[in-house]
């Protein structure tokens, strides 16, 4: 590790005779650090990585530059902070059809269709600018005729709500929400962005979605397999949201 750290040192300095620094970093990433000062600061100065020792190691003859480099980086290295989510479903109504095929030598289906309400509250501590799921998955296993006899597939779905945010400076916290369906998140709809005051509640909502077809098809051998095909799905929702701060 040293010698890579004194091989990064050693390229720097062969650009330019300029002055080397290193900033020690304690909670954000060197790669990151690097990137954004590389974007910032294109062609004012050298910087790279130094994973090794956890730090920016910075090539420049401009003092004033390393004043801004200085402030940059005390900037993004903070402490990320715990954000607890707390989100209350205040009107929860979907209705959903499903048409289940199982091909075979002969061609069965079976068609469900139904509605539902509730009202629920969760809450999911996470880092700051992670995302705290709040979707619901199910996973359901289905027993086919194969050639060689049975198979069983596991098909799985969810759906919910992804929420992140980060705390800016005068204390308050931006939240982005996210809405998020099908198999493996395949669909994703920002719903929307708030600015809120930590402890207090907000409310969000009025989706009413109506889902494109969704099909999920699993092949067994040559002459069977499963198909499951979701139409009509509609979802209207109202929510509110509470962000605290955890210390």
């Amino acid at each position: 590790m040293l010698l890579l750290f004194l091989l990064i040192v050693n390229c720097l300095s062969s650009v330019t005779a300029a002055e080397i620094r290193i900033f020690k970093l304690r909670y954000a990433s060197p790669c990151s650090v690097e990137r954004v000062c590389e974007s910032l600061f294109a062609g004012q100065a050298s910087f790279a990585a130094a994973p090794q020792i956890n730090a920016l190691v910075v090539n420049s003859d401009d003092n004033a530059l390393f004043a801004e480099v200085e402030k940059l980086v005390l900037a993004l290295d903070c402490k990320p902070a715990m954000l607890n989510f707390t989100v209350k479903s205040l009107a929860d109504s979907k209705e959903n059809a499903q048409k289940l095929k199982i091909q075979s030598n002969s061609l069965s289906g079976i068609t469900t269709k139904n509605t539902s309400s509730s009202h629920s509250e969760r809450s999911i501590t996470v880092l700051e600018f992670a995302r705290a799921r709040f979707t619901d998955d199910q996973i359901r296993v289905y027993s086919v005729p194969a050639i060689y006899g049975k198979e069983s597939i596991a098909l799985t779905t969810s759906h919910g709500l992804k929420i992140s945010g980060h705390v800016s400076d005068d204390g308050r916290v931006w939240v982005q929400v996210w809405y998020a369906e099908d198999a493996a998140d395949e669909t994703e709809t920002l719903l929307t962005e708030l600015e809120v005051e930590p402890g207090c509640w907000n409310e969000f909502g009025g989706l009413q979605q109506g889902a494109k077809e969704r099909d999920i098809s699993q092949s067994f051998g040559r002459i069977s397999g499963l198909r499951q095909k979701s139409f009509g799905c509609r979802i209207a929702r109202r929510f509110a949201i509470k962000v605290d701060v955890v210390k």
